[in-house]
Formats: structure tokens, C-alpha cells, sequence
């Protein structure tokens, strides 16, 4: 039977707990501070970053949002006509040049926020046979170091609004593989997950060379030296030490979709269907959040797309 794997290309994302922006913890209980996403035609999330300024910036199935301290101001294609679609799959900020990356559903434009000026970026393919112009993962270090995942491909930035296609080897010489995230350690060393594992950026050659067999390696987020891994069909979650390859597994139940660590080193988990869950790394404890979709400051789905810790 083949596995399922979640399609983050397609999916219209179903959260309706937005995000985190801050919680307390009373006893047991987590309190959930929600934020007002009314002037959406569809109020969900699925992606989530910060500037230098401290603005968050919301991507949602209708556009991107930006929160201040007054009501939350969106962004599409009516107002900027570059943008190739409203639905908005991954956001990552350029911090030394102000500029945030946006990956659509129809394609990738960058956006400056000192000059308040968008320009769409195009993306090249090696073959013509690419399903599609999502871009459903982005990844950032500098401004010579920018990648993302579109078309079951991994581009790079190469200059002049150009993303172009990089080779990634299979496990196996010759098959065909699916790639699905991408993330840089704390050590800048750059990591993409595929349906036959990890891969591993290798500079000198300029191609991702195959780093660690997994099956059904999906989603994928650096927290330091550790890579967090979810795995397709339900088989959990992996921490993988990229410095040393030490692998520990979690029985998370459900497909991760996000991870996330706070300032107490606590390493929250959000799931397809399944919930929010806390670990503590030290004791291994896994403990799920409270689901209540009548509570006020209780999660009102079991669907998690995004998580953000803030600063």
C-alpha cells in the first residue's frame, strides 16, 4: 500500500486556531490568544513570519496579511498585480536586505519592504514537465543563499528575479523522487526532505547529495543543530542531529506539519488532524493540548498548518 502524504501543493488549509502570539500557562491549561482574520473570504493560515521591525506576516488561502499594532493590513492581487496568486504556501524574510520571499500556489515574487516594490521571480525548470509552479517551502540565509521547493524540485536564486533547478541524487542512482521541504541548520548548512529521505547541500559540487534514508520524510524544520522530521502515514516524529546523525524518535501521533521551539526549549508539534503537542526533550514527556472548539482561549481545530514562536 502506498503511503499517504500530505499534499501541501493543493491543500486549502483548515486552521482556525491562527497563531501563537502569546500563551500562558495556569496549572495544566494553556490559553490560546487568537487573532482576528475576518477580512478573509477564507479564514485560515498556512504560513507564518517576522521582520526586523517585529511585524508578523500571515499567508492565508486569500492573501498575505501583515499585523501591526492596529487592524491587520492584506495584501494580493488587487492591490499588487504581481503577485501570481492569493494563496499564499511559504513566507521567509531576507533580515540583512529586508526583503521577504513569498511562495504561491501560481509562483514566487520577492517583496521589498523598504522600497514597498514587488517583482515576480521566474522559475526554471530543467524538463518542461512540471506539474506545478507552487512554491511550497522557502529557505534563507543570505542574500546568495536562497532556495525553495516548487514543481517536486529544489531552485536556487541565481540573480535577476531567476530561480533555477539544482540536481538532488535519489537513493537509489536513477529514480525518480519528490522533494518537499527545505531548511538551514544553525551552522548554515542547508537540508531538504524527499520521498526517499534526507538530503544535504553540497556547496562544491552544487547538488543536494542523498544524506539519510527515511521513508516518507515530509516536513522539515531546523531548530539549531536539530532537524525535526515528520514523517508521512502517521509514523511520527524524528529529531535528527545534523552536526552527528544521532536520530531519536517521538510518537506523536498523526502527520506533523509544523514544529516549533520556544524560550524554554519546549518543542511545539502541529499536526494534519491530530492536534497541538508539547515535548519536553529532556524527559521525553509528550503532552497534548486541550481541543475545544467552543472555548474561547482553547484550540478551535485539530488542524495545524503554522507555528511561530515570535520574538
Amino acid at each position: 500500500m502506498m503511503a499517504h502524504i500530505p499534499n501541501k501543493r493543493f491543500i486549502t488549509t483548515l486552521v482556525f486556531l491562527f497563531f501563537i502570539l502569546s500563551t500562558s500557562l495556569i496549572g495544566e491549561s494553556l490559553y490560546f490568544e487568537k487573532r482576528d482574520l475576518s477580512n478573509l473570504t477564507i479564514p485560515s493560515v498556512s504560513c507564518i513570519a517576522q521582520d526586523n521591525r517585529g511585524y508578523i506576516w500571515v499567508g492565508t488561502p486569500g492573501g498575505l496579511l501583515r499585523y501591526d499594532s492596529r487592524k491587520p493590513i492584506l495584501i494580493n492581487k488587487k492591490n499588487y498585480p504581481s503577485m501570481p496568486s492569493d494563496q499564499i504556501l511559504s513566507l521567509k524574510f531576507e533580515m540583512d536586505t529586508d526583503v521577504l520571499w513569498i511562495g504561491t500556489s501560481g509562483g514566487m515574487v520577492r517583496y521589498s519592504l523598504q522600497t514597498n516594490k514587488m517583482e515576480r521571480v521566474q522559475l526554471l525548470y530543467r524538463t518542461s514537465e512540471k506539474i506545478s509552479s507552487a512554491v511550497v517551502s522557502i529557505a534563507v540565509r543570505d542574500s546568495k543563499n536562497i532556495f525553495a521547493v516548487s514543481g517536486n524540485s529544489i531552485v536556487r536564486y541565481s540573480g535577476n528575479d531567476k530561480m533555477e533547478e539544482i540536481p538532488v541524487d535519489s537513493a537509489i542512482s536513477g529514480r525518480n523522487i519528490d522533494v518537499y521541504e527545505v531548511a538551514f541548520d544553525a551552522d548554515g548548512n542547508l537540508w531538504a526532505t524527499a520521498s526517499d529521505g534526507l538530503k544535504r547541500w553540497d556547496e562544491n559540487i552544487s547538488r543536494f547529495k542523498h544524506a539519510q534514508t527515511l521513508e516518507n520524510a515530509f516536513s522539515l524544520n531546523a531548530i539549531g543543530n536539530n532537524l525535526w522530521i515528520g514523517l508521512g502515514a502517521g509514523a511520527g516524529l524524528i529529531s535528527y542531529r545534523s552536526d552527528s546523525g544521532l536520530i531519536h524518535g517521538f510518537d506523536v501521533p498523526g502527520i506533523t506539519t509544523a514544529v516549533a521551539s520556544d524560550p524554554d526549549g519546549l518543542i511545539w508539534v502541529g499536526t494534519e488532524n491530530n492536534g497541538l503537542y508539547v515535548i519536553n526533550p529532556s524527559s521525553g514527556n509528550i503532552t497534548s493540548c486541550d481541543y475545544d472548539p467552543e472555548h474561547p482561549y482553547k484550540l478551535s481545530s485539530k488542524r495545524i498548518e503554522s507555528l511561530f514562536p515570535g520574538r
